[in-house]
């Protein structure tokens, strides 16, 4: 089940917001118990370093910290999509080359304990 699960994330040719949303949610056609958007995002980054960010809490909790709002209607897919969209915007004004380079950021500053 994991394997037809991460499978179907690698599958580019089904867009982003719906092969999330046929993984993430419990009692979605691929959900694995455990596997939710940290997991899932992971996997993408891995996969689309240059497009796909992590998404998690400690993301969240670190937007949220620099005032960042993230989306929070439509399905987790579509959530996501809108956050891939915004952290991609982010990541050109930084002159990054990838995506999964502001993850460390986002880790570093997660168990800082800092507040902006």
């Amino acid at each position: 089940r994991i394997k037809k699960a991460f499978l179907h994330l690698a599958d580019v040719s089904i867009p982003i917001a719906s092969r999330i949303d046929a993984v993430v949610p419990n009692g979605s056609a691929y959900h694995v118990p455990g596997i939710g958007m940290n997991i899932a995002t992971k996997v993408l980054a891995m996969l689309e370093p240059a497009a796909r960010p992590v998404y998690n809490q400690p993301v969240a909790d670190t937007l949220g910290a620099f005032g960042y709002a993230t989306a929070t209607k439509g399905s987790e897919g579509e959530r996501y999509e809108a956050f891939c969209r915004d952290m991609s915007s982010f990541v050109k004004e930084c002159g990054l080359s990838e995506m999964l380079k502001i993850d460390s950021f986002f880790e570093y500053y997660g168990h800082s304990g800092e507040t902006a």
